[in-house]
């Protein structure tokens, strides 16, 4: 079964490991799956605006 979402863990940091997520399908499609499923209307507005305004399509 594929994720829509990917953990890489970063061994190189100076205060330890962390993590790093990754999106595996289109962002508008986990949005849209995320919108469907949960009532957050106001988060997802949010997101939404942090992710134009960082480019994310």
């Amino acid at each position: 079964m594929l994720g829509i979402l990917s953990k890489y863990e970063n061994r190189s940091g100076s205060r330890g490991n962390y993590y790093s997520y990754e999106l595996d399908v289109p962002f508008e499609s986990a949005v849209d799956a995320m919108a469907d499923v949960l009532m957050f209307d106001a988060e997802l507005e949010k997101i939404q605006g942090v992710a134009s305004r960082n480019s994310v399509r």
